[in-house]
């Protein structure tokens, strides 16, 4: 019974590492391109507004207000409304479009968190600047507001500066200074090595850099947003 327990424990561990170098490896993998995994179903219209027909995921029933971005370029803002369209389908409410952007059924389409492309769709002025890091110079966007209370906005893992906009566009309603930076081996910072993330180990480096510079500049109280 011993050696049973023995063995079964080993092979316990053997699957845990197993699966923790697979999650390791999705991880820090370099940024890939974006996938277009959906498909336009449907273009619906009523008095207010378009709506788009999808199937229906768990993406695409998920809470809150989400993107949609085209394979041929452009992007369209949808509602937090959910409207069923039987089991297999749902529709969800257009609110803004790249200008001139029509979507039609069958256009490849992907799912994004990101709502705003830019700062200025976000309503945002922004300055671009760069940080000098040890990785080489990340782009930034620089939102002028109380010089001395800076807000620091870190995008996540695979993501790029526009995931932050929400945060900015708060910040910006408190009156701070806000500082979107970009960091190594994402879509924007520059590669390094093998352009795997290191999970905030070396790109720590990069954020400290950025917040150096808000310091050389006035800034008496920093608050990270990430």
């Amino acid at each position: 019974m011993i050696g049973h327990l023995t063995v079964g424990a080993g092979i316990a561990t053997a699957a845990v590492s197993g699966l923790g170098w697979m999650i390791a490896r999705q991880l820090t993998a370099p940024v890939g391109p974006r996938k277009f995994d959906l498909t336009i179903q449907g273009i619906e219209h009523d008095e207010d507004a378009h709506l788009i027909v999808l199937d229906r995921t768990g993406q695409t029933t998920a809470d809150g207000i989400y993107n949609l971005w085209f394979d041929h370029g452009g992007w369209a803002q949808l509602s937090a409304e959910i409207v069923d369209r039987g089991p297999t389908r749902v529709a969800r409410r257009i609110t803004g479009t790249t200008p001139g952007l029509t979507p039609k059924v069958g256009d490849r389409a992907s799912w994004s968190g990101i709502y705003y492309a830019s700062p200025a769709d976000a309503g945002l002025h922004a300055r671009d600047i760069s940080i000098t890091t040890p990785a080489g110079p990340c782009p930034a966007w620089r939102i002028d507001g109380d010089p001395s209370t800076w807000a620091i906005h870190i995008h996540g893992l695979g993501s790029t500066r526009a995931g932050t906009l929400r945060g900015v566009r708060a910040a910006t309603e408190l009156g701070y200074t806000s500082l979107v930076v970009s960091y190594r081996n994402t879509a924007e910072g520059p590669p390094v090595g093998t352009g795997r993330t290191t999970l905030g180990h070396t790109e720590t480096g990069d954020v400290d850099e950025a917040i150096g510079y808000a310091v050389r500049r006035g800034a008496q109280q920093i608050v990270l947003f990430g």
